[in-house]
């Protein structure tokens, strides 16, 4: 005999036996919620979500952010080669520049890019980019378009990134602005 259940969705008739299985996600009966085709869609189509996201998110930071300057002077005065695309895809600053490095070191790391390419990084060095601002173990990658500032090293580091609603980005230190970005 079946027990009547309220259920979010209607009435649901839940069977006495246990050949006869119940789902509480989507009210049929014949299969557990473990097993209902609804869940596994839902869970599956999330995932896809999240990769999606996950993929393009160093690249809509990229194309918002084009350049980074120093704060006390202005962008034709800079060396095109210190100028850093902010990234909050990249987990550790990189650099196709061999010469704006100092203290290189050999380096076999790879890099997996936003569209899922590799890249192959050389060496690891420092640099000094906006008067004073150094940045450590900088990946040297030849088949790099760009110079990348990675924003979670940024922050590890003290610093603070904030993306302002009229598209400047300002670093700071502090209270104090030691960059700003378009």
């Amino acid at each position: 005999m079946q027990k009547p259940r309220e259920t979010p969705r209607g009435t649901s008739y839940r069977g006495d036996n246990k050949n006869n299985p119940h789902c509480y996600a989507c009210s049929e009966i014949g299969h557990t919620t473990r097993d209902c085709p609804a869940v596994k869609d839902a869970i599956e189509r999330r995932r896809k979500d999240k990769d999606r996201a996950a993929s393009t998110s160093s690249v809509r930071a990229l194309h918002m952010l084009p350049m980074l300057t120093d704060h006390n002077t202005t962008t034709e005065n800079n060396n095109p080669k210190l100028r850093f695309l902010i990234d909050s895809g990249t987990m550790q600053h990189m650099t196709p520049y061999e010469e704006i490095l100092q203290d290189i070191t050999a380096s076999s790391k790879q890099i997996l890019t936003a569209g899922n390419h590799t890249l192959d990084a050389i060496g690891e060095g420092d640099t000094i980019i906006m008067n004073d601002l150094q940045l450590m173990n900088v990946l040297l990658a030849p088949d790099l378009h760009d110079s990348l500032l990675s924003v979670v090293t940024m922050n590890d580091h003290g610093y603070d990134i904030t993306f302002n609603h009229d598209g400047v980005v300002s670093i700071r230190d502090k209270n104090d602005i030691i960059a700003e970005g378009y």
